[in-house]
């Protein structure tokens, strides 16, 4: 099945609608005078709908794209700035074992090589990037309350960042 784009909700909407409308001029004609009448109450009903959807059809898919686009935005910033949490954590993870010896030096170097490259990224939010920054300098110095707290001002940079952006519709 092909993705749901603009034109072709407005069109399914449109033959819903339309159908409808078929139906409740139908039943209303028949009740009113005979079956013969419901049927043409029923077409003329759904003509004016398809009509009207049709003449409003460029408004409906105008804020549909703008709505879609902005859920977009922001679904992309939050993961991004979800994903600079997670390479973090597991950047703590390596400066931290949970068992002695438990990660070579190598792999802790990966590990923060990678949080500090996607923490330096354009697309991450101005707060979720200053956290990060210092949960990794705290991560660096291998202090581990000053980490602890770090972390946890990250993680709700992250969170702040996710419920006060902008909605569709709003």
């Amino acid at each position: 099945m092909s993705p749901m784009t603009p034109a072709r909700a407005h069109l399914l909407i449109t033959l819903g609608i339309a159908a409808l409308m078929a139906l409740l001029g139908g039943l209303l004609g028949a009740l009113i005078d005979s079956w013969d009448t419901g049927l043409v109450a029923g077409t003329v009903a759904a003509a004016f709908s398809v009509v009207g959807s049709f003449l409003t059809r460029k408004h409906s898919i105008t804020g549909y794209d703008s709505a879609r686009n902005a859920a977009m935005e922001h679904g992309y910033s939050a993961g991004v700035a979800q994903y600079v949490l997670l390479t973090a954590a597991t950047y703590e993870a390596a400066v931290f074992p949970q068992t002695p010896d438990g990660v070579a030096s190598r792999e802790r170097d990966a590990r923060r090589a990678s949080a500090y490259a996607i923490a330096a990224r354009e697309d991450v939010p101005e707060p979720v990037r200053q956290a990060a920054a210092e949960a990794l300098a705290a991560l660096d110095a291998g202090n581990r309350t000053r980490t602890s707290k770090a972390m946890q001002e990250l993680s709700g940079s992250v969170y702040a960042h996710a419920t006060d952006q902008v909605r569709p519709g709003r």
